[in-house]
């Protein structure tokens, strides 16, 4: 402002002016030029931390009576989302959040991995997570039990619950699963019991329908194994006999009435001359003492 001339002590001075000063950013017109912080001292010079991208510097300005850096975009703490947080020239190192442990179990063969950063994403790498129990010798859902309710287990198996036969159960044994207690079907033998499991005892077991007996020669006839009563018997056969003289080849030897019972076995009443024994011989069918 203005101020007036007084005289002070024989000379004049001008007391109470306010000259123009260099422009400061203090909210006053410093230089009185009409405008208030225009082009103030210490404007217009880059300013920030850095200027590696992302970040940038910005440039000093004079905001409400004070200097403010205006337009930079500054290091932040390093996160995992492909950016270069912290403006040092490598994206996602040291990412916040990373190098913590991650996973459920580390019981064997469960383990836990680390949390990295892959792809701008936070990842559980390494880990080893419990997965369903399976029948395998392996525990699989990490709980310190092999083995223990694996699926699978506790269904009915097996081929038949007719007659002997018998379902089982499944069951986990030694890392594999097995039907336990199971009578299965077997080849059907001779023996009263419905072995194959079909519903007919002895129905066509094994060693029946063969032929067997002596001979064929007449009258003999072979005959044929056959199941009965839970034993195999030969049934049909006609096997020789002791040869008896009765026109027939009892022994099945080919021949009839050879050596037959009785004959060459003496005979008569008296032996005293002139009379004299026989011999008992076979004619015709009938024994008949001759000579």
């Amino acid at each position: 402002k203005v101020g007036s001339y007084q005289c002070n002590g024989g000379v004049l001075l001008c007391v109470g002016a306010i000259d123009p000063q260099a422009e400061t950013c203090d909210g006053i017109d410093n230089n009185c030029n009409g405008m208030v912080d225009d082009a103030a001292s210490g404007t217009g010079v880059a300013c920030g931390q850095s200027n590696v991208a992302p970040c940038a510097l910005g440039t000093t300005q004079c905001q409400n009576g004070m200097i403010a850096c205006v337009g930079a975009i500054n290091p932040q703490a390093e996160a995992c989302d492909n950016i270069d947080n912290d403006c040092n020239g490598f994206i996602d190192d040291n990412a916040s959040g990373t190098g913590a442990s991650c996973g459920q179990s580390n019981v064997a063969p469960c383990q836990l991995g680390t949390i990295q950063c892959q792809g701008g994403s936070l990842t559980c790498v390494g880990a080893v997570d419990p997965q369903s129990e399976a029948c395998n010798g392996v525990d699989d859902d990490c709980d310190g039990m092999i083995d223990d309710s694996p699926s699978g287990v506790g269904g009915t198996c097996g081929q038949t619950n007719v007659g002997p036969c018998e379902f089982g159960t499944i069951q986990c044994q030694a890392g594999q699963l097995l039907c336990i207690g199971e009578i299965a079907p077997q080849s059907e033998t001779c023996n009263g019991v419905d072995d194959d499991c079909d519903g007919a005892i002895d129905d066509s077991p094994s060693g029946t329908g063969a032929t067997c007996g002596q001979t064929s020669v007449g009258p003999c006839e072979l005959g044929t194994i056959q199941c009965q009563a839970g034993q195999l018997s030969c049934v049909g056969a006609v096997n020789p006999a002791q040869e008896t003289c009765n026109g027939i080849d009892d022994d099945c030897n080919g021949v009839v009435d050879d050596n037959v019972t009785g004959a060459g076995v003496a005979c008569g009443q008296n032996n005293t001359f002139p009379c004299s024994f026989g011999t008992m011989q076979c004619q015709g069918g009938a024994l008949t003492c001759i000579g």
